[in-house]
């Protein structure tokens, strides 16, 4: 399929836009749909690529997946697929995915598509092998599982992702055993969280002790149940970091409807844009930034690191260079995002340092240039904030946004932005 290619240009941004619904909780609540049996409705559905390879999974373990007015209804009960399950190009799916294979007492493939193919899975494997699951995998997919799992005690690390860890929380209720989970260097706890809120929507509950020993109880059974699924802050920070630098500076630029009752680890864009000296005020769920003078800034993005791009690009804008920390949460992502913001910012005449695990923006001129988003959603996002705050920009492969926020290009021309296909 030919990629596409877009000009972005400078422009001046006004108007609301609604944030897109929340990839992360959507696939989450997918899953717990598909271990509760019965009926599900999940309103607001995220229709992003990930969330459709998720829904394609649940059809393919028994369930009928139905679009009405009222949101997504997922009903059915747990079969054994006749054919592998495809996680597409999404990181989270197949560490979702797998535990959940791992109940059955036959092989199960799990395979996926593009830059998935070269993020480890070793993690994930070694734990379910601890637990008494067959694996066959040089580390990576496609692998193949076979259980089941009853449960029991392991050690896991969270140091370079707790998706495996939101897996295996979710997969272990379901065994006969209990389970306890010693998991050191747990980052992005916020994850964790939502993980566990939405299990407990859902019935189930986990005990833990700082996030370093979880206590799951066996035998539990999830319920089906209802849910709202809140607005996307991965997708909703690149909105506001855009208003922040291409703002009107005098019309309203509002991001509506971000966030909501579960937690989200990139609402933490919101501090960040505070101590860039960004103008932010909220009502509600609404947020409305004003765009003005950017201070340099310093932020930690260990737990949130999906805000790196879109924070590297208003850097850029600063008095002075900004410090983001973290950058070792980067390099297995849908491309080693350190690298592709370093490679591709250069192209637009920005230097961007990695010093052990900081990654330091120098503001300057940006240049008119040809870059490539290296296949990764959040990488083009942070060069359109770039091209619309300062000098023509072309993005290559810019479709690859479909990932997580179909509608990226197309709202942001409805806020003014002059994008053009080239």
């Amino acid at each position: 399929m030919k990629k596409i290619s877009l000009r972005v240009y400078p422009s001046r941004l006004e108007g609301s836009i609604k944030a897109p619904p929340g990839k992360s909780l959507m696939q989450r609540a997918i899953v717990a749909s598909i271990l509760s049996g019965g009926e599900t409705l999940l309103a607001n559905p995220c229709l992003s690529e990930d969330c459709l390879a998720m829904l394609k999974i649940a059809e393919q373990l028994g369930y009928t997946t139905e679009m009405l007015p009222e949101g997504v209804l997922i009903k059915g009960m747990m079969q054994y697929p006749d054919n592998a399950l495809s996680v597409g190009e999404s990181g989270l799916g197949a560490r979702l995915i797998m535990p959940i294979a791992a109940l059955y007492d036959k092989p199960i493939e799990i395979i996926g598509t593009g830059t998935l193919l070269k993020r480890p899975m070793h993690e994930g494997i070694d734990a379910l092998k601890s637990l008494g699951a067959i694996l066959e995998s040089d580390g990576y997919l496609p692998l193949t599982i076979q259980g089941p799992i009853q449960g029991g005690e392991l050690h896991i690390s969270g140091e370079m992702s707790s998706q495996f860890l939101s897996g295996l929380l979710m997969a272990l209720p379901k065994c006969k055993q209990d389970s306890i989970i010693h998991c050191r260097n747990l980052q992005s706890k916020p994850y964790v969280d939502l993980t566990l809120e939405v299990m407990q929507h859902f019935g189930i509950q986990i005990t833990h002790e700082n996030y370093e020993l979880f206590h799951i109880k066996g035998r539990q059974y999830y319920k089906p149940s209802s849910l709202f699924i809140d607005g996307d802050w991965s997708s909703g920070a690149a909105l506001m970091v855009a208003g922040a630098v291409a703002g009107s500076g005098a019309a309203m630029y509002t991001v509506m409807e971000c966030g909501g009752p579960f937690t989200h680890a990139d609402s933490a864009v919101t501090g960040a844009l505070l101590f860039a000296g960004c103008k932010i005020a909220r009502e509600e769920d609404n947020y409305t930034v004003k765009k003005g003078k950017i201070r340099g800034f310093s932020f930690d993005a260990s737990d949130c690191p999906d805000l790196f791009p879109v924070l590297a690009a208003l850097a850029v804008f600063a008095d002075k260079p900004s410090t983001l920390k973290g950058i070792h949460r980067l390099a297995h992502k849908e491309s080693n995002r350190a690298e592709s913001l370093k490679q591709e910012f250069a192209k637009c005449g920005i230097k961007i340092e990695l010093k052990d695990d900081e990654m330091i923006i120098n503001p300057g001129p940006v240049k008119s240039a040809l870059v490539n988003s290296q296949g990764d959603h959040r990488i083009a996002m942070a060069l359109a904030i770039l091209a619309l705050g300062s000098a023509p920009i072309t993005i290559e492969d810019a479709d690859c946004v479909s990932k997580s926020y179909p509608e990226f290009w197309s709202d942001l021309q409805d806020l003014g932005a002059d994008i053009r296909k080239v």
